[in-house]
């Protein structure tokens, strides 16, 4: 039987990496000993274009899987999400929620920005969700786990955290980040989209203490009116939006602003991990209303 036949494929594309650079190197260090100057300029140019033309084959179907399958060798490419997870599991302590959202925000605020509450805003919504001591807390749009290891550590025993999002990458990196927080037991992860889990939990008969709303600015309306239109708020229940001046969901604040049945307060601060563009957080509580189309 030929070994070949035996071999994973990782296995055989192993050395690849390895025979590449080296390859590279040799023949490079030829142009310099021979003074190859426009080989040489050559080869410069192919060490740049050779992994970007790989990239854009990726979206062919054999060469996509040729592709990624390198990269897991070369790393040409590493999403920041997971780049933001090497660095958070390197810098937290396993089981300490705290350690992992300081993590977090230590790598957000020296090496990239990413769409989490972040810090200073983060503390308005603690000061929020902690007033309220939700039973049952509903996050819309986790991303990649901030809000959700955050938040689900201030509740208090026997409570439940609904952590929605339909992005894969997004949901696989905050299942790992609540597993290392070790709130698995608090934590109900939803992949999928907002209006279709809202109208889940309404068949559940789950009623929302606490609302957390920071997905697609331009449903943020839409899935309030829905949640309001299933009966999951109570009066007494708490709803928070995300981002409301900036990227900005004007149509929301307008709307909640204007309703007799929400008593809203609109805190001023700055986009996550910026210190110069200014954000709004709008925190609202639900006074209950009469019947009536929304």
């Amino acid at each position: 039987t030929n070994k070949t036949n035996k071999m994973g494929i990782m296995e055989i594309l192993a050395p690849v990496p390895k025979l590449f650079l080296i390859g590279w190197v040799a023949i490079f260090s030829i142009t310099i000993v021979f003074d190859l100057e426009s080989f040489k300029t050559f080869l410069l140019v192919l060490s740049v274009v050779l992994p970007v033309l790989f990239y854009i084959l990726s979206y062919v179907r054999l060469a996509r899987g040729t592709f990624w399958t390198i990269n897991v060798f070369t790393q040409w490419v590493v999403p920041i999400q997971f780049e933001a997870l090497d660095h958070i599991l390197k810098h937290s302590i396993k089981g300490n929620p705290k350690s992992i959202v300081n993590a977090f925000d230590d790598y957000c605020w020296n090496k990239s920005m990413m769409m989490n509450v972040g810090d200073v805003k983060g503390e308005i919504v603690d000061k929020a969700l902690l007033e309220c001591k939700p039973k049952i807390g509903v996050e819309l749009g986790s991303h990649c786990g901030y809000s959700t290891v955050r938040f689900a550590s201030l509740l208090e025993p026997g409570s439940i955290w609904h952590s929605v999002d339909p992005d894969p990458v997004g949901h696989s990196i905050s299942a790992k980040l609540v597993e290392h927080a070790g709130l698995c037991k608090i934590v109900n992860p939803w992949y999928g989209f907002s209006g279709d889990v809202l109208k889940e939990l309404s068949k559940q008969g789950v009623v929302i203490d606490f609302l957390f709303i920071d997905h697609v600015k331009e449903i943020y309306l839409e899935d309030l009116k829905l949640a309001l239109s299933l009966n999951l708020l109570r009066p007494g229940s708490v709803v928070v939006a995300d981002n409301v001046l900036f990227p900005g969901a004007p149509d929301y604040k307008e709307w909640v602003l204007k309703q007799p049945f929400f008593e809203t307060t609109v805190h001023s601060t700055f986009v996550e991990y910026s210190k110069k563009i200014k954000d709004e957080v709008l925190v609202s509580k639900y006074l209950g209303q009469e019947k009536k189309e929304l």
